[in-house]
């Protein structure tokens, strides 16, 4: 299905206001920490009726665009005169930014809000804490998505397409953890998958951003949404990073260090 005439109306178009992703996290920290109290001396819910089609839902959206997104690019690149003109109309196109790659960039900026219900299923499950690392990632993610296509980036694309791979991944393995199955062995891996396309996406905007102020091209929209951008890619790089070290590395060093007092002992 082609998206051509697709354009969001500032204003008009559902979640398009500003107070949607500024009042939208006061409400997500004022929930969590109701649902906090609430469970404090509660006994963890099981919601296996809800958290399953909820991950398959989440797996089947992040692939819905994924595809889309993927579709779009050869449609775009059919219809292309050259491959200058295919590279400029992904990267350096003049607002207003329309057709089927921000309609699905539209889609993934909406999906954010529909992915808080992961922490509500943590709280109310009790199967972990709640870290500040995921809390903090899916508060931002609400705010960021608009920034892109509020300043009309043209590149947001690119990051939609990268986290929807990711996600079709990490959800169908929350899918079949919910269905009993053992997968704990694709943790660490999801992991480097998610911090890998921190890595990719710091490397793109890092590029885009010198091309684009260092050679004055007039066609993207407001730039300075790349600084943030930018500056909270490498935040996430780090949190991720400090997870991974801790989680895996660092656990399989002390795991290590015991086998082997282990044995000295016998």
């Amino acid at each position: 299905m082609a998206f051509d005439d697709f354009e969001i109306e500032w204003g008009v178009t559902f979640g398009s206001s500003w107070a949607w992703p500024l009042m939208t996290p006061v409400i997500y920290l004022g929930v969590l920490w109701a649902l906090n109290r609430y469970m404090k001396k509660r006994e963890g819910m099981s919601l296996k009726w809800f958290a399953l089609p909820h991950n398959i839902f989440l797996c089947g959206l992040s692939l819905a665009m994924v595809l889309g997104i993927l579709h779009d690019l050869l449609r775009l690149r059919d219809r292309s005169i050259d491959r200058s003109y295919f590279v400029t109309k992904l990267f350096c196109r003049a607002p207003p930014l329309t057709g089927g790659l921000y309609f699905w960039s539209y889609i993934y900026y909406l999906s954010k809000f529909y992915e808080l219900l992961d922490s509500v299923l943590i709280v109310l499950k009790k199967t972990k804490p709640l870290s500040f690392l995921h809390v903090f990632h899916h508060t931002v993610m609400l705010f960021t998505p608009y920034l892109w296509l509020k300043g009309s980036l043209p590149g947001c694309w690119l990051a939609c397409l990268f986290n929807s791979t990711v996600h079709v991944i990490m959800y169908a393995y929350y899918a079949g953890c919910v269905m009993g199955l053992r997968l704990g062995f694709l943790r660490r891996h999801i992991t480097a998958l998610q911090i890998s396309q921190f890595i990719v996406g710091l490397l793109i905007m890092t590029v885009l951003t010198c091309l684009l102020v260092g050679f004055d091209m007039h066609c993207t929209g407001d730039v300075r949404i790349f600084y943030p951008c930018l500056l909270l890619d490498v935040f996430f790089l780090f949190l991720f990073g400090r997870f991974y070290w801790k989680e895996y590395r660092d656990k399989k060093s002390r795991r290590a260090a015991a086998e082997a007092q282990k044995r000295a002992v016998v």
